[in-house]
C-alpha cells in the first residue's frame, strides 16, 4: 500500500496515469460498437469489419516498433502527443464519412496513433517513477488503462441513442482535451526524455536472447487469441443478447482486470502469474460451452464466465511478459522494446482477424472455440519453456 500511495503522490505519474485513463474512455466509447456498426449498420459485413481490425492492428501493433525507435531516438513527450491527434482524426473521419476508403484511413490513423502513444506514454511513465517498482508501474498502468476500458463502454451504452457519429465526436473531443492538457502541462524538460544514445546492437543481442525469444513467442500466441474478444466476441453475444452484448463483453473484460490490477497491486499473487495458460483454456472452454448450449441462461453464465477467465490472463499474461523482457533489456531502448512486443502482438492478431472469419464461416463457434483451445497448448509449452530458463538464469517472476 506504501509503494501504491506513493505512485498516487507522484504528479507527473498522475498526469501519464489520467491521460491514458481519459483516452480509453473515448477510445472505448465506440470500439464496443465498431464491428456491428460497419457489419450491420453500414452492410459491409463482418469479413469487411475484420480486414479493418487488421489495418488498425497493423498500424496500432505493426508500427509499435517504430513508435517505439522514434521514441527512443527523438522526443518522447512528442511522439506522445502525435499519437493522440492522430486517434481524434481518426474518430472525426470515422463521424464525417464512414465510406469504405475513409474507413481504411480512419482505421490505420487509430492504430498509428496508439502505435505512436503507447511506447512514449510508458517511456514517459517508467522515467517518471525511476524510484518505483517497474512491475508495479506496469501494473497501476493497465489498473488507468481498463478503468477507462470499462468506464467507457458504460457512457456509450448510455449515449449510444444519440447515434454512432456522435459517439466518435465525443471520442475526438476527448482525444483533442487530453493533447491540449498533456502538451502544455507536461513540464517542456520532459521533451528530452527519449534522446538517447540509441544503437540497434542493442537491440539485436535481445532478440538473440533465448529467453526473450520464447517471451516474444508468447507474446504472439496470447494476441493470436485476444484478437477474436475484438472481431468476434461481440458479435456472438450480439447473435444472443442483441445490441447491449458487445458492451457486456468489454464491461465484463475491463471491470474483471481492474479488480485484478488492483488485487496484484496491493497483495502479492505471485503463484498465480504461472497459470495464465490455464486461464486461457478454462476461457475457450466456457465458450465452446456457451456455443453448444440452448440455454440462455446457461449461455450468459459460460460466456461470462469465459470472458472473465479470459481477463484473468490478460493481466497475468501482459505483466509477466512485458515485465520478463524488460527487466534483460538496457534502459536506452526501452521504447524498441515495447515496439518489439507491439510487432508480436501485431503479427498474432492480423493471422487471427484474417483466419477466424473464415473459420466461423465455413465450420461455425464451435470450431472455432476448439482451434483457439489448440493454441493453449503450444502457449502452455512455452510457457513452461519460459519458467525453466527463468529457473536457469536465476531470473524472478513478478513480485508484486
Amino acid at each position: 500500500m506504501k509503494e501504491t500511495t506513493r505512485i498516487l503522490t507522484n504528479t507527473k505519474i498522475l498526469l501519464i496515469l489520467s491521460a491514458i485513463f481519459f483516452v480509453n474512455i473515448g477510445s472505448y466509447l465506440v470500439t464496443p460498437y465498431y464491428v456491428v456498426y460497419v457489419s450491420g449498420e453500414l452492410s459491409l459485413g463482418l469479413a469487411f469489419a475484420g480486414l479493418l481490425l487488421t489495418v488498425k492492428t497493423i498500424a496500432q501493433r505493426g508500427l509499435g516498433l517504430l513508435g517505439g525507435v522514434l521514441t527512443d531516438m527523438y522526443s518522447a513527450r512528442f511522439i506522445a502527443s502525435v499519437g493522440l491527434l492522430a486517434r481524434a482524426l481518426s474518430f472525426i473521419i470515422l463521424a464525417v464519412s464512414p465510406t469504405p476508403a475513409f474507413l481504411f484511413l480512419s482505421a490505420f490513423l487509430n492504430g498509428i496513433g496508439s502505435a505512436f502513444f503507447s511506447p512514449a506514454s510508458k517511456v514517459l511513465l517508467f522515467d517518471a517513477g525511476k524510484d518505483i517498482n517497474r512491475k508495479q508501474l506496469i501494473s497501476i498502468r493497465s489498473l488507468a488503462v481498463n478503468s477507462g476500458i470499462a468506464l467507457g463502454p458504460v457512457i456509450g451504452l448510455l449515449t449510444i441513442g444519440a447515434g454512432f457519429t456522435k459517439l466518435c465526436i465525443i471520442s475526438a473531443l476527448t482525444y483533442f482535451i487530453v493533447f491540449i492538457l498533456f502538451f502544455s502541462f507536461f513540464s517542456k524538460s520532459s521533451s528530452t526524455i527519449g534522446k538517447k544514445n540509441f544503437q540497434w546492437r542493442e537491440a539485436i543481442t535481445v532478440l538473440k536472447n533465448r529467453h526473450a525469444q520464447f517471451l516474444m513467442t508468447q507474446q504472439f500466441l496470447f494476441f493470436l487469441c485476444y484478437a477474436t474478444f475484438e472481431l468476434i466476441m461481440p458479435a456472438f453475444f450480439n447473435e444472443r443478447l442483441g445490441s447491449m452484448g458487445p458492451y457486456i463483453v468489454f464491461g465484463i473484460n475491463a471491470i474483471t482486470v481492474v479488480v485484478v490490477q488492483y488485487l496484484i497491486i496491493n497483495y502479492r499473487m505471485n503463484a498465480l502469474f504461472a497459470l495464465d495458460s490455464y486461464f486461457i483454456f478454462g476461457a475457450f472452454a466456457l465458450l465452446l460451452l456457451a456455443t453448444l448450449s440452448s440455454s440462455l441462461y446457461l449461455f450468459i453464465f459460460a460466456a461470462v464466465c469465459g470472458v472473465i477467465s479470459f481477463s484473468h490472463a490478460e493481466v497475468f499474461s501482459t505483466v509477466k511478459i512485458e515485465d520478463g523482457l524488460l527487466q534483460n533489456s538496457p534502459d536506452l531502448i526501452q521504447g524498441t522494446v515495447l515496439g518489439l512486443l507491439s510487432l508480436m502482438a501485431s503479427a498474432g492478431m492480423v493471422i487471427s482477424n484474417y483466419l477466424s472469419p473464415i473459420i466461423l464461416k465455413n465450420l461455425g463457434y464451435s470450431v472455432l472455440w476448439s482451434c483457439f483451445i489448440g493454441v493453449f497448448f503450444i502457449y502452455h509449452f512455452f510457457n513452461i519453456l519460459t519458467q525453466r530458463m527463468m529457473l536457469t538464469l536465476d531470473v524472478n517472476p513478478p513480485q508484486l
